[in-house]
């Protein structure tokens, strides 16, 4: 509910280099399916993305390829980032780069992260790597 005090513009703007949208994809918070949703609303919107698992980047992308490096993309239109990143991704878009970490941003990403219990998240952890191993056999017992 947004009352007097909300700081927030009655209308949002689209994401664009200069204002990115940016989802931090924390392991087992069910962020898959809101990363399918983000490439989806990208892709419907004509914005360009950075989206592992989607648009031909593997799954197991955990950072921003460097500008100069070998695996260099062209990321100076890239206006939403989704995936499994460190907390500060976003300063790797040409569009919010710095010198350092202590200097300020030249862009003004919107930031979303989803959270879940740590309890229910060890136990989805817990089953999506080991339950159905035969290395586990032995924590099964125990657990179940």
């Amino acid at each position: 509910r947004m009352g007097k005090q909300s700081n927030l513009s009655a209308v949002q703007s689209m994401p664009s280099k200069d204002k990115p949208f940016v989802f931090v994809h924390i392991e087992k918070t069910g962020g898959t399916s809101m990363r399918e949703f983000i490439a989806d609303s990208a892709a419907e919107h004509q914005l360009t993305s950075f989206i592992p698992c989607h648009g031909g980047l593997h799954c197991i992308t955990l950072s921003l390829p460097s500008s100069n490096g070998s695996s260099a993309a062209d990321l100076s239109n890239t206006s939403v980032v989704a995936g499994h990143f460190f907390w500060d991704v976003w300063r790797g878009l040409p569009a919010c780069g710095v010198s350092n970490q202590s200097s300020p941003l030249s862009c003004q990403p919107a930031v979303f992260v989803m959270g879940r219990h740590p309890i229910d998240r060890a136990i989805s952890y817990y089953y999506q790597r080991c339950f159905q191993l035969a290395s586990c056999i032995g924590y099964q017992r125990k657990i179940n």
